[in-house]
């Protein structure tokens, strides 16, 4: 899970040097002769420390996925698990890694534009047109359109789970305190805990809209915030299931994909609130989670939907949202994706870990 593994690469990272410098190009190697529904399998050419690309073409008609060529882009050296994506367009993406780099890839070359003090991990990233928000481990940094050293630091309790930028004056995040959790909002100015004692086991996600309403991903219970206090929002859970097994059920995150929320977490299990009540679009199953989820704008020829990633789940690190249910990913690589961020109905940028190492892996898919 996102939690041990964030720490246990912070705590290996300790004491790096923070150098700001320009790093190597994007080498990516494509693999274009996958056939329809199968993974391209090793490539014999690929040069070292890139992984070869699959073809995603092996979903059913009319599937979100059909058509997306995934590609493992090259990293700088030594980047560690990548746990955070947000950008403002293709060729301004901003990465957060474990160990606290910020890099940013302009689709073509990387640069190392910012660290987080103290060499702790990046929680979170997002941003408007004009300021970018950075979370660590207890502070988010914000920083002018372009991450430097004018930046403000602010404490938001012991340990951040998410952070959900609105607009410039308005963003909400989720953090553990020394025997509570607690939902913290900045206006612009300041951060204020606006609720701070959640009753979950753990934070790992927030939601914020721009009415000032706000959801949270944690454990067993759905917790919504309407602008002045607390509700807790219906939950359809499955027949049979019992009160310990609600209450392991844990959400790492939460998005907005067409007006309405979908959350994912323990099992690969998705929820959404579009009825008024969360309810299962896909059951949970086995001990593999999804750890992020966002949506894929609409584009000329393909409807709004949404893509959730994590560890591989029915085979795939990777599954869309459709007509037909949520559908695993032809991509089928040993990875373990914490982050997605969709630039546009065309593009998608997943990016994590290889399983069981902190050696950071970013797939570009592309239609």
């Amino acid at each position: 899970m996102r939690r041990l593994y964030v720490w246990a690469c912070a705590l290996v990272l300790l004491g790096c040097p923070q150098a700001v410098q320009p790093l190597e190009p994007d080498g990516s190697v494509v693999i274009s002769d996958a056939q329809p529904g199968q993974d391209a399998g090793p490539d014999q050419d690929a040069q070292p420390g890139l992984d070869a690309a699959l073809a995603d073409a092996g979903t059913p008609d009319g599937g979100a996925g059909r058509g997306f060529q995934w590609t493992s882009l090259t990293l700088p050296t030594d980047t560690r698990s990548i746990v955070a994506l947000w950008g403002r367009g293709p060729n301004e993406l901003y990465v957060g890694t474990s160990n606290g780099h910020v890099l940013l890839f302009d689709g073509v070359n990387w640069t190392n534009v910012w660290r987080v003090p103290n060499n702790f991990a990046v929680r979170a990233i997002g941003g408007t047109a004009q300021h970018l928000f950075i979370a660590g481990e207890r502070q988010l940094y914000v920083h002018p359109p372009s991450p430097g050293m004018n930046y403000v630091a602010l404490t938001v309790g012991n340990r951040i789970g998410g952070l959900s930028v609105v607009h410039d004056n308005l963003a909400f995040l989720v953090s553990e305190r020394t025997s509570s959790r607690g939902l913290f909002r900045y206006d612009g100015m300041t951060v204020t805990e606006i609720a701070p004692n959640l009753q979950l086991a753990s934070v790992n996600g927030v939601w914020g809209q721009a009415d000032g309403r706000a959801w949270v991903a944690g454990n067993g219970r759905f917790v919504a915030y309407d602008g002045a206090g607390l509700l807790e929002d219906p939950v359809d859970w499955p027949a049979g299931w019992s009160a310990s097994d609600i209450a392991n059920f844990f959400v790492y995150d939460i998005a907005a994909v067409a007006g309405h929320r979908i959350a994912v977490g323990s099992g690969g299990g998705v929820l959404s609130d579009a009825s008024g009540t969360w309810r299962f679009e896909r059951s949970p199953s086995g001990s593999n989670d999804f750890e992020a989820v966002a949506e894929i704008p609409a584009g000329a020829d393909t409807a709004r939907t949404a893509v959730a990633v994590g560890e591989p789940v029915a085979g795939s690190a990777m599954h869309f949202r459709t007509p037909d249910g949520w559908i695993p990913s032809a991509y089928s690589g040993n990875t373990h994706l914490l982050s997605v961020w969709s630039s546009g109905p065309n593009e998608i940028y997943a990016g994590g870990a290889q399983r069981s190492t902190f050696t950071g892996v970013l797939l570009r898919g592309r239609r």
